[in-house]
């Protein structure tokens, strides 16, 4: 059975919500497109009728994109631009596949151009950056991401990673908190989590997302 047949049978079956061009998107970040598939088939099968869905996705000028696997507790970081894997207890990890409703966003002929992600509807949408590469306050407070973030997303409620946040770095987290209460506002609650890649706890992670899926 071929991978699209898969995932179809998966749609017929249970009634699962999936766009294969999410599937794409995700598969062509690899250069083993056997390894992938063989993967988000795997974790399709773990994930169906969870009630914890999220999308993960990247800070456009870092490029860097967080992928949660729930089953060994631990948040890995994949460099998508060359396909590097970093692991914070050297086990290996599996692509996370988004469930949620998934939508086309209505786009503008010229508009800014964003991550594919950006246009899924999970429960909760997820961002990461890495703080240590941010340069100045000033240059985190003017990132065009942020007002096309407001605008497009159109899952209402965004958990913002900072990775490497408990290293010395340009801007403190209180700076990085008061950037992000310029898009939080009535129709987008944003929340602010600060992440040592070597240190922190998933429960954490997952906690967060949890009270953010209880809120109206």
């Amino acid at each position: 059975m071929s991978f699209e047949r898969y995932i179809q049978y998966l749609r017929d079956e249970n009634d699962i919500d999936i766009a294969l061009g999410s599937l794409d998107s995700i598969i062509s970040l690899s250069q083993d497109y056997e390894d992938v598939q063989n993967s988000v088939v795997k974790l399709v099968v773990e994930k169906l009728n969870t009630i914890i869905k999220i999308t993960c996705a990247a800070c456009c000028s870092v490029d860097l994109m967080p992928f949660l696997n729930k089953a060994n507790g631990e948040l890995s970081v994949m460099e998508s631009s060359d396909v590097k894997w970093h692991y914070t207890d050297g086990k290996s990890y599996q692509i996370w596949l988004p469930l949620g409703k998934i939508q086309p966003a209505k786009v503008r002929p010229n508009s800014f151009q964003l991550s594919p992600f950006l246009y899924f509807q999970p429960d909760v949408f997820v961002l990461a950056f890495d703080v240590s590469n941010i340069k100045s306050f000033e240059e985190f407070k003017n990132f065009e991401e942020w007002k096309n973030i407001s605008h497009y997303l159109i899952c209402k409620k965004l958990i913002v990673i900072g990775l490497n946040s408990e290293l010395p770095h340009a801007i403190s987290n209180e700076e990085i908190k008061s950037v992000l209460r310029l898009i939080s506002h009535d129709k987008i609650i944003v929340q602010y989590l600060e992440w040592n890649i070597r240190t922190s706890q998933i429960n954490d992670f997952i906690s967060l997302v949890d009270q953010m899926i209880q809120k109206k």
